[in-house]
C-alpha cells in the first residue's frame, strides 16, 4: 500500500499550553482560590506538557480547594518512581499513581485494579467487576448482587471522570488506556494485592511466566491472570498460592493429562475460565481447580465448549455466582440444585442447552437473578409426573419469586404463562421476556429496562394476568409478525396508555392500522405514552396514522425523541395535527418507501378550528424523507 514505517513521535505541550489545559481541566477551583496558583504552576509543570499526565492531575484535584493538599499532591509527584515498568516516563507514572491514590475508597480502588486482568485494548465488561467483586466480598453494604452492580457502575462513572477509564464502543464496557494500564498493572503487583497479569501474544510477555514467579512472592499472590496461554508443567511448575483469591484464565488452554496446575488454593474466591475449550480436559474426568470448594463463590465458564459440566460443582456449598453465558453446553447437573447459596445463574445464549432436570431451579431458594434469554426453551408442564426424565417447569421458576429480582426468560408457548400469579406480587421484577418468537431476542446488557418482545396472535395473549402484567410494566415492547391486532394502544394497554413505556418496535405486522386514536382516548386526566422516546415501523402492511384523531392531553408523546417508518405500504399521513404539537423533543424524523405518504402532519382543521395550527419542532437534527412518491407537502 506503499505506507511507510516511520514512527512519528508526539510532542510535548508547550508550556503556555500545558497550562491551559492543566486550568481548564480543574476549572473553579482555581477560579475561586488564587492562593493555589504558585503551587498549581508547579504542579503543571511536573507533567512536562504530558496531556495523559496533565489531564489526569488535574482530574484527580478537581474537588479539592485545601492549599496543603495540593502542597502534598506536588511531593508525591516528585517522589514517585516508575518501578518495573519498562519505558515509562517518571512524570507519567507519578500523575497517574497520584490520582489513584486520591480515589475515594479502597472499594474504588479495588474496582480500578480489577480492569488490569484483563488483555491492552480490550472491552472490559462491567459486569465483570459485579461478579469478580461480589466472589471476592469487596463491595460493603450490599444486600442484593443489584446493589453490587449499582455501585460498581458508580464506580465506574468516577474512574471515567477521573481518566483511569475510558468510555468503549460497546454497551456496558469500558476500555483502560494502555499507559494507565500498565501503571495498574505496576500498583497491583506490590502489597497489599499481589496481582500476576500475563499474556503470551505481548512482546516480551511482561519477562514470562517464569519471569514473573522469580520477582514474585507468589505465596502472597491473591490474583492470577493468564490470557492466551498453554498451561502445562512448564508454565505451572512449582508454583503454590496458598493465598490466591481469584483466577482467570482467558483464550488458553488445558493439557488434559496434567491435573495438578495449581498447588494448594485454599482461598480461591472467583474463578473465571472465559473463551476456552474444555471438552477434552472435561471429558478426562480431570476435576477444576477448585481449590477448597468451601471458600469459591463466583464461577463463570463463559465462551466456553464444555458439554457436561463436572458433579463436583455440586460441593461448592457457598457458591453465589455461576455463569455459563454464551457457552456450549448440553444439560445442567441435578447437582446445581444443591447451591443453596446461589444468587446468580447465567446461561444466557446456551442455544445448546437441551435439558435442565426437574427441581433443579426449585431448590435454589436464595436467587435473587436468572438470565436464560436465546437459552433453555424445553419447558416441562406445569403439572404432570416427576420421574427423573421430567424437565423443569416454569412453575419452578414462579416459585423463586419471593427472592428473584432480575428475570430474562424466553417462554415457546404463551399457555404456559396462564396460572402464572409470580409477577402479581409486590415484589417488583426486572425483566426480560419473549414469548412465541423464533426471533432472537438478544439481551442488551446487564442494565436491560423492562422489555417484551410478543409474536403471533396478540387476542390470546390478553385473557393471561401475567402478559397484561408485563405490558402494563414493559419500558421496551417489541411486536414481532404478530395479527389480530388493529388498534395498540386501544386493545392492548386501554385502561393504562403504557405510562412506563420508553421504546416501541412493531415489524413485519400485517393488521395494525393505529398506534392510537386521539378521539378515542378518553381517559381523562392521563395521557398517552407519556415517556416513549423512540418508536419504530418496519414492513407494518395496513398502517394508517401512527396517531390521528384530536389529542386532548398535551402530555401524550411529550418525550417522544425518535421516530422511524419504514415500508409501510397504506400509511397516508404519520400524526394528526394536535398530536404533531406536542413532539417538542422530537430529535429524529425518518420516512422511506412509503409510496402512499401524501403529507407527514394532517392538513385536516377540523380538529378544532380555534386551535393554533403553528407546529414547532425545536430539537429536530435528523429528517430524512425518502422514496415518497406522493408526497405533496411536509403538512
Amino acid at each position: 500500500m506503499g505506507c511507510k514505517d516511520d514512527i512519528f513521535r508526539v510532542q510535548a505541550l508547550k508550556e503556555k499550553e500545558a497550562w491551559e489545559l492543566f486550568r481548564a481541566t480543574v476549572g473553579e477551583s482555581l477560579d475561586n482560590n488564587l492562593d493555589l496558583l504558585p503551587t498549581a504552576k508547579l504542579i503543571a509543570d511536573e507533567c512536562k506538557g504530558l496531556p495523559i499526565a496533565i489531564i489526569t492531575v488535574g482530574k484527580a484535584l478537581l474537588p479539592s480547594n485545601d492549599k496543603h493538599e495540593w502542597i502534598t499532591a506536588l511531593q508525591e509527584l516528585k517522589n514517585s518512581l516508575p518501578e518495573n515498568i519498562h519505558g515509562m516516563e517518571h512524570n507519567v507514572y507519578s500523575c497517574i499513581k497520584l490520582s489513584y491514590d486520591k480515589l475515594d475508597s479502597d472499594e474504588v480502588k479495588s474496582c480500578f485494579l480489577l480492569c488490569c486482568l484483563f488483555p491492552e485494548d480490550y472491552d472490559v465488561p462491567i459486569e465483570y467487576l459485579v461478579r469478580y467483586g461480589l466472589g471476592r466480598a469487596t463491595f460493603r453494604n450490599t444486600n442484593t448482587v443489584e446493589d453490587v452492580r449499582n455501585k460498581v457502575h458508580s464506580f465506574v462513572g468516577q474512574l471515567k471522570r477521573r481518566f483511569l477509564l475510558l468510555d468503549s464502543s460497546k454497551k456496558e464496557c469500558i476500555k483502560m488506556h494502555d499507559v494507565v494500564r500498565d501503571v495498574a498493572i505496576s500498583i497491583s503487583s506490590k502489597d497489599p494485592h499481589r496481582f500476576m497479569v500475563y499474556s503470551s501474544n505481548v512482546e516480551g510477555g511482561g519477562g514470562g511466566w517464569p519471569g514473573i514467579q522469580k520477582v514474585t512472592n507468589q505465596e502472597h499472590c491473591s490474583a492470577i491472570s493468564l490470557v492466551d496461554v498453554k498451561l502445562d508443567e512448564n508454565y505451572t511448575y512449582g508454583l503454590e498460592c496458598p493465598k490466591l483469591e481469584l483466577l482467570q484464565l482467558k483464550n488458553s488452554s488445558i493439557s488434559s493429562d496434567y491435573s495438578n496446575h495449581f498447588k494448594s488454593l485454599r482461598e480461591l474466591k472467583v474463578l473465571a475460565f472465559l473463551g476456552m475449550d474444555m471438552l477434552g480436559y472435561l471429558d478426562s474426568k480431570i476435576s477444576l481447580p477448585l481449590g477448597e470448594p468451601k471458600y469459591l463463590h463466583t464461577l463463570c465458564l463463559e465462551d466456553c465448549e464444555l458439554g457436561d459440566i463436572p458433579h463436583v460443582i455440586g460441593g461448592l456449598e457457598n457458591l453465589e455466582i455461576l455463569s455459563f453465558a454464551r457457552s456450549q453446553i448440553n444439560k445442567f447437573p441435578r447437582e446445581i440444585g444443591l447451591l443453596h447459596r446461589l444468587r446468580m445463574l447465567d446461561a444466557i445464549d446456551c442455544e445448546g442447552l437441551g435439558e435442565i432436570p426437574q427441581g433443579v431451579l426449585s431448590n435454589l431458594r436464595r436467587l435473587e437473578e436468572l438470565y436464560m434469554a436465546d437459552s433453555f426453551i424445553n419447558w416441562g408442564p406445569t403439572t404432570g409426573s416427576k420421574d427423573e426424565t421430567s424437565m423443569a417447569s416454569l412453575d419452578e421458576v414462579m416459585s423463586l419469586s419471593d427472592h428473584l429480582n432480575v428475570l430474562a426468560i424466553k417462554i415457546p408457548d404463551v399457555h404456559m404463562l396462564r396460572n402464572a400469579k409470580f409477577l402479581l406480587k409486590n415484589h417488583p421484577i426486572r425483566f426480560h421476556v419473549s414469548i412465541n418468537t423464533s426471533f432472537k431476542n438478544q439481551m442488551p446488557g446487564y442494565l436491560f429496562e423492562n422489555s417484551l418482545m410478543l409474536h403471533g396472535n396478540v387476542k390470546k395473549y390478553l385473557d393471561i394476568e401475567a402478559i397484561r402484567h408485563f405490558l402494563k410494566q414493559s419500558e421496551d415492547l417489541s411486536l414481532q409478525r404478530t395479527y389480530n391486532l388493529k388498534y395498540v394502544i386501544k386493545e392492548l394497554d386501554d385502561q393504562g396508555g403504557f405510562q412506563h413505556l420508553k421504546v416501541l418496535s412493531i415489524m413485519y405486522d400485517n393488521n395494525i392500522e393505529y398506534l392510537m386514536n386521539g378521539t378515542d382516548w378518553t381517559r381523562r386526566h392521563q395521557p398517552a405514552f407519556p415517556i416513549l422516546k423512540s418508536v419504530t415501523f418496519e414492513k407494518v402492511n395496513k398502517l394508517k396514522f401512527v396517531c390521528c384523531g384530536k389529542l386532548q392531553d398535551k402530555r401524550s408523546f411529550m418525550n417522544l425523541k425518535s421516530i422511524a417508518i419504514d415500508t409501510c405500504h397504506e400509511l397516508k399521513c404519520v400524526f394528526s395535527l394536535s398530536a404533531a404539537q406536542n413532539l417538542v423533543q422530537l430529535q429524529s424524523l425518518k420516512v422511506e418507501k412509503c409510496a402512499k405518504v401524501e403529507e407527514i402532519i394532517s392538513n385536516e382543521r377540523m380538529e378544532d378550528d380555534n386551535a393554533s395550527h403553528k407546529i414547532n419542532f425545536p430539537r429536530l437534527t435528523v429528517l430524512k424523507l425518502s422514496h415518497l412518491q406522493n408526497l405533496c407537502g411536509f403538512c
